[in-house]
């Protein structure tokens, strides 16, 4: 089960144990016995917390490595419009959506590997027969034809474990959209997250300009989505957001 599948399951339970009374010191403690690892661990100091008296939100604003400022800032939310449950459903429904994205990027991604790795096969495999091509010099060439999908796919895993804000980030996300391979996805990629963010926030009564403001920060390349942030200036001026 992936990080996002296992969030959405915790959420969901624990959405559901709140709309059925239970309490949250309660709730939480029960949710956190579905969890594992660093969720589980998280979900540990949420019910000590709770048991000191403490907010959700003040304890995951606590540890930002383990909750993220989306979970910090919906909880919040809830805990001061008394909507605390709903606001967690919304989160669920978050790691759901981030759980079929990444479910359909990798189904996507199967039949391109495959057929790249045959290809890498097949492609020096005449040499063997008209050239005795030696098997050493026929891994070598297999591994040339390997090296530069692959060194694409570390660079990508780099990206992926860098710093999510800051200089290094945004030089990472201008290299993202300058590749052409890449820029399509990502661009609708992180737009489909913004607008699902978007929808989110606002559907638990944040104004426009806390949502467009929040959503353009969690939603994630952040070159791409310069160019929703004209509508968030349009929000902050009290124009229509597609004035921007």
């Amino acid at each position: 089960m992936g990080f996002s599948n296992r969030r959405a399951g915790v959420y969901s339970s624990l959405a559901t144990l709140l709309e059925s009374g239970v309490s949250l010191e309660r709730s939480i403690a029960l949710a956190a016995a579905q969890s594992t690892g660093r969720l589980r661990k998280g979900f540990g100091m949420l019910a000590r917390g709770a048991r000191d008296g403490a907010p959700m939100s003040d304890t995951m604003r606590q540890h930002p490595r383990i909750f993220s400022q989306l979970e910090t800032v919906l909880t919040h939310a809830g805990e001061h419009s008394g909507h605390l449950a709903q606001c967690v459903r919304r989160l669920s429904q978050w790691y759901e959506f981030i759980h079929r994205q990444r479910t359909a990027m990798t189904a996507n991604m199967m039949l391109p590997l495959l057929m790249l790795h045959l290809g890498a096969l097949l492609i020096p495999l005449p040499k063997v027969f008209l050239t005795n091509l030696s098997m050493q010099d026929y891994c070598l060439e297999i591994a040339s034809i390997l090296a530069v999908p692959y060194s694409i796919a570390a660079l990508v895993a780099i990206a992926y474990k860098a710093p999510k804000t800051g200089p290094i980030r945004r030089l990472i996300d201008h290299a993202a959209m300058l590749f052409w391979p890449l820029r399509h996805g990502v661009k609708n990629l992180a737009l489909s997250r913004y607008f699902h963010v978007f929808s989110i926030l606002n559907g638990v009564g944040f104004s426009n300009v806390e949502a467009t403001t929040l959503a353009a920060s969690v939603g994630g390349n952040s070159v791409a989505l310069d160019l929703v942030r004209g509508g968030t200036r349009s929000a902050q001026e009290g124009k229509m957001i597609s004035e921007g």
